[in-house]
């Protein structure tokens, strides 16, 4: 069984519903504020289902992507999207030569990292002098929103609050801290990195009720509660909550989320 930081379980939901309403515009987003251009070489590091480098695919068909995660059963998926280099490999020891790669992306990344600096060093360590990095956060997410509260609500009321808090600030360390862009840019600064650009985005996400739940589940507060509840409880807390959900919103959701994108560039002049 996969523990709950674990991705594997959760590969094919994920890609189905979370990152078709949640990661594909932000994918697009940090591709285009990244500028890969054709020719260019991009590394697309924590891939996961391959979102971000399926959108550089698009935006520059001549340019070379890599993609790698540490999760298997992702990159199978990121497959799927025609990215065909991939490679398994894990934060922050990344498995490649120095100074290869025009533009490196790390999209929802760094808030699953402890020394999210420490991170961002390796990954610079990876980018040709005047190299970019493209990196961004949830400032609001799904989690955030009315429909994401009422969630975390029942959740609530089949897990001990203080205990869900415990283990996801252990298994995202990171998130609090950039949830703001002033966070961010503290990280940057602890490198040698050059900030190009730091600002917040908002996009709406017109979804089903039912495709919402379904994201849900590759959620991390899901996969801590099903971690720890039996399959009975587990069962009913789905049920609680579905109907809870469609008595508040009906069968359709609009969000508002919001995503903190930063550009940073390594020095042109290091040797």
């Amino acid at each position: 069984m996969e523990s709950s930081t674990s991705y594997n379980d959760y590969a094919e939901g994920f890609d189905r519903f979370s990152a078709k309403h949640y990661f594909r515009w932000p994918a697009q987003q940090l591709v285009s504020m990244v500028a890969f251009a054709p020719g260019e070489k991009l590394l697309d590091v924590g891939c996961g289902t391959g979102v971000v480098a399926q959108a550089a695919l698009e935006q520059s068909k001549y340019g070379f992507i890599v993609a790698t995660d540490l999760s298997q059963p992702m990159l199978r998926r990121a497959r799927l999207r025609n990215i065909s280099d991939i490679v398994v490999s894990k934060l922050p020891d990344l498995a490649f030569l120095p100074r290869i790669f025009d533009c490196v992306t790390a999209g929802f990344v760094l808030n699953h990292i402890s020394d999210p600096h420490i991170t961002l060093r390796s990954i610079a360590n990876l980018l040709k002098p005047g190299g970019r990095v493209g990196l961004s956060s949830w400032a609001v997410a799904a989690s955030d929103t009315d429909a994401g509260k009422k969630w975390n609500e029942v959740a609530e009321r089949f897990v001990d609050r203080d205990f869900l808090a415990r283990e996801l600030e252990r298994t995202l360390p990171s998130e609090q801290l950039l949830l703001s862009l002033d966070g961010f840019k503290d990280v940057v600064g602890q490198t040698d990195l050059v900030l190009e650009s730091a600002e917040q985005k908002s996009f709406f996400v017109d979804l089903p009720l039912q495709d919402f739940l379904e994201s849900r589940l590759a959620a991390m507060p899901s996969r801590i509660m099903k971690s720890v509840l039996t399959p009975e409880t587990w069962q009913r807390f789905s049920r609680t909550v579905a109907d809870t959900m469609l008595s508040s919103f009906g069968p359709d959701l609009n969000q508002e989320l919001r995503v903190n994108f930063v550009i940073a560039r390594v020095p042109a002049n290091e040797k």
